[in-house]
């Protein structure tokens, strides 16, 4: 009896729980979808919900679709930083980093999660009366946004799916007997050719007007077009979702399509376990601190994922998209006795308010987790090694990767364009007497921001000791660029009404180099610049007052990054620069103030070249940012006297005027990007001169276009623009916040002018005297600036060029190929004018 009384008793006190391993959370990887947006496909025969009668325009996120985005952040905080906190409030903007394509929708998806998602973390923001209230600008990065597009041209993924799907009898037979109902639709869309491959392209708007968007638009505004019936909706949408399932119903092309997706999520997770393994690893390493990784995507990459994973209902023939705000979660959890496992949940619409745990093919039954290394193994079918090879590409192809901002520049665009260039200049096109602004590129430095480094070695100043981190923007810097925002939006909204407040969303463009504080410069820039714009917003509780999302794109960064690896650009420098006696006589003089400051600092090999970091950081703990830390935070070091301070200052601005001294270093540093600016002005230009020449819709639309870069970029603009205080032996760097404005008016011979602002303090733009243009006042003529300028442009490949092979033959080439493109020139244009003359 004694002992079935213990027996019982055991029972009562046994808690499954406690035997069971206790897990921690360390990292979580989402990948969403974007929210609602308007059609990326139209009818050819529906005029009335044609490309330009959607607002804000085609293929753009809606309001309904921020607010669908909102939710799902609001979701996610509260999954990961209240119910398992893996997100320290406090710590937040260390612990985060968001990816997305390179389209608006989806980085206004993303810009309007994260605004919920850090809508409680008030430790890290501006506090202003202007700023939008609860609101941190968060950075979004839109590099190698390739891996994000799974229809991504590869022509062996086109191959496998041609042979192994399209040409299976299962295949044929659908389509065979859909014959005629896909020569219906074609007869009343207009469109040649439907097939279950494209049958989306008709279904796109139908399933948008059909489910409506009151926040956006009224019924009536968009009515379905007049053979539209229930019946006929239905088997577009049935025919659909069969295209849907074949789409990736092929291992091997799912493995070309999202193998290099799914291999960087495994990778990230495989980075994070070593971290939390490794006692050597650096616990302030990015790796080791990141605890939330988002994708801002597509519903064709939570599709792929969701089959890759071998999840049932998603292997369907018949399957639907995963609904607008979808979005898929790849956890990894660590047990107490050190082993890690990955759980994956599914939250399938905007509509969900939870997520699902979903069972992934070869892994333990629900809902245990699947052990990391048993999930790598399932899923090494899937690694591509060289996704370039693989797909039967070169790896100077360009197909898997985001176009260029101006278009893609093949010698048919190139010829194109020049000829377009050459009809203005024989004046086919009508000018107009009239000045205009029609177009304004501005470029900014980042505002006020922590040190690059660490300089001292007094404890008070280490690494971590920085709030966010070491060069990261402040919340001075966020205030700065609102200002600067407001100046200009004050510029070229009121005083210069160039952009139109209801239609800024279609006007302006925004690139950003890749770093974090020029992103969230960029955000609080556009906040700025936004404030008083309210017709885009949304309209629901908790939406930050008075702010409108804007994407930013960082894209083609390269060109903003002016000391990027060029070995061409270095050899300059070495033989032209450093070898020089004077150079070297500044060397030589400071050679034990160097070896002071490298005692000091900790610090190797300090010179003329790098001495800057340790200006940069005294001169931040000198000025002070109460914003951000009280003095006594960052202390100046005891060494660092008046005289120590003053000279370093001293050797830092003759580093400044040595940097891009030499003509061909400017053009290889800083040609790119001055080339960029003004071929857009050309292509503005043709889009304003003849509505005939091809050219480009957005190009015409285009009123604003920012880059938010570094003071290197405003520096060696100014020294290519001849501006006699820039180009002292002695020179400062451009403040935070400072900016130049590049304005192109249309007028009879259409001028161009340069406007700079020069720091956070300034309230106005000052005109600039570009050197080889006429005297101020007068604007400058944009063919004279251009003949002037144009000895800075990269003639050929940058890439090519910095990589240097002779110059002699690289001038052969270039005249090959000029008299080529100037006979295509010339027999285009005497076409075109042959045809004008006939007609």
């Amino acid at each position: 009896m004694l002992k079935i009384f213990f027996w019982i008793l055991s029972l009562e006190l046994y808690n499954p729980s406690e035997v069971q391993s206790v897990l921690t959370l360390e990292m979580v990887q989402v990948i969403w979808r974007h929210g609602h947006r308007t059609p990326t496909r139209f009818i050819a025969s529906d005029a009335t919900n044609g490309e330009d009668t959607w607002i804000p325009g085609p293929r753009e996120l809606t309001k309904k679709g921020m607010k669908q985005q909102f939710l799902l952040g609001r979701i996610l905080s509260n999954r990961y930083m209240n119910e398992m906190p893996v997100v320290d409030k406090s710590k937040a903007w260390q612990q985060i980093y968001v990816r997305s394509s390179n389209f608006n929708r989806t980085i206004l998806s993303a810009l309007s999660n994260l605004a919920a998602f850090m809508l409680n973390v008030t430790s890290l923001q501006p506090r202003f009366n202007e700023w939008p209230k609860r609101w941190i600008p968060i950075p979004i990065h839109t590099e190698d946004d390739w891996i994000l597009k799974p229809l991504s041209y590869c022509p062996t993924a086109i191959k496998l799916q041609m042979d192994n799907v399209v040409l299976t009898e299962e295949y044929q037979e659908i389509e065979a007997n859909n014959t005629e109902f896909f020569k219906f639709l074609q007869n009343v869309t207009g469109i040649p050719k439907i097939n279950l491959a494209n049958i989306y392209v008709v279904h796109d708007s139908l399933q948008l007007i059909k489910e409506g968007s009151p926040e956006d638009w009224e019924p009536e505004d968009h009515p379905w077009p007049s053979w539209v019936n229930e019946e006929i909706y239905q088997k577009i949408d049935y025919l659909r979702r069969y295209g849907n399932g074949y789409l990736f119903a092929n291992e091997n092309v799912r493995r070309l399509r999202a193998g290099p997706l799914l291999q960087e999520i495994i990778s990230r997770m495989r980075d994070k376990a070593e971290s939390l393994t490794n006692e050597k690893q650096n616990t302030n390493s990015w790796i080791h601190r990141l605890k939330y990784y988002a994708y801002s995507a597509h519903d064709l990459n939570i599709l792929i994922l969701l089959q890759m994973l071998g999840v049932k209902e998603w292997l369907e023939k018949n399957v639907d998209m995963p609904g607008f705000a979808s979005c898929l979660a790849f956890e990894l959890w660590k047990t107490d006795d050190n082993l890690l496992e990955v759980k994956i949940f599914l939250r399938r619409g905007p509509l969900d308010s939870n997520f699902e745990q979903i069972q992934v093919q070869g892994c333990p039954l629900l809902p245990d987790g699947c052990p990391l290394n048993l999930f790598e193994e399932i899923n090494q079918k899937y690694v591509v090694h060289d996704w370039n090879t693989e797909c039967g590409l070169s790896s100077a192809e360009t197909s898997c990767h985001s176009f260029s901002i101006i278009g893609k520049k093949d010698l048919v665009t190139m010829v194109r364009y020049f000829a377009e260039l050459l009809l203005i200049l024989l004046h086919i096109a009508q000018t107009s007497s009239t000045p205009t602004l029609e177009l304004v590129q501005v470029i900014w430095r980042h505002g006020h921001r922590t040190p690059m480094r660490r300089v001292t070695l007094l404890k008070a100043n280490d690494t971590n000791k920085w709030i966010p981190d070491l060069g990261e923007l402040t919340k001075k810097g966020m205030k700065q660029q609102f200002l600067l925002g407001t100046i200009l939006a004050n510029r070229y909204m009121n005083q210069i009404p160039l952009i139109e407040t209801n239609t800024a969303w279609q006007q302006i463009y925004i690139r950003s180099s890749n770093c974090n504080r020029t992103i969230v410069s960029a955000l609080s820039n556009l906040a700025g610049f936004m404030h008083n714009s309210t017709s885009g917003l949304p309209n629901f509780h908790d939406w930050p007052q008075k702010w409108s999302p804007i994407p930013v794109h960082t894209e083609e960064e390269w060109k903003l990054r002016i000391l990027r690896e060029c070995p061409a650009a270095v050899k300059v420098k070495k033989e032209k620069v450093i070898a020089t006696a004077e150079y070297q006589a500044f060397e030589t003089n400071n050679t034990e103030f160097f070896q002071f400051l490298q005692n000091m600092t900790g610090i190797p090999n300090i010179n003329l070249e790098n001495i800057y970091l340790i200006d940069d950081s005294l001169q931040l703990i000198k000025e002070g940012s109460p914003e951000d830390w009280m003095p006594e935070d960052h202390p100046w070091p005891i060494w660092a006297t008046d005289e120590v301070y003053e000279r370093t200052k001293t050797l830092r601005q003759h580093g400044n005027g040595f940097l891009f001294a030499d003509e061909e270093i400017r053009r290889l540093r800083g040609g790119p990007l001055l080339q960029e600016i003004v071929e857009r002005m050309r292509q503005k230009e043709a889009s304003l001169t003849n509505k005939n020449l091809i050219s480009s819709k957005w190009i015409h639309n285009l009123k604003y276009y920012a880059y938010s870069a570094h003071d290197l970029n405003i520096l060696i603009l100014l020294q290519m623009f001849k501006v006699e205080e820039w180009l002292q032996k002695s020179v400062s760097m451009p403040d935070f916040a400072s900016c130049l404005s590049i304005e192109l008016w249309k007028t009879d011979n259409n001028t161009m002018e340069v406007f700079q602002r020069l720091g956070p303090t300034e309230m106005a733009f000052q005109p600039v005297q570009v050197g080889g243009c006429p005297k101020l006042p007068s604007a400058c003529p944009l063919d004279q600036f251009e003949k002037v300028f144009q000895k800075y442009f990269i003639k050929n490949s940058w890439i090519k060029e910095c990589t240097a092979q002779s110059a002699a033959a690289s001038s052969l080439r270039h005249s090959f190929l000029f008299a080529g493109v100037f006979c295509l020139i010339y027999w285009i244009v005497c076409g075109t004018i042959f045809t004008k003359l006939t007609i």
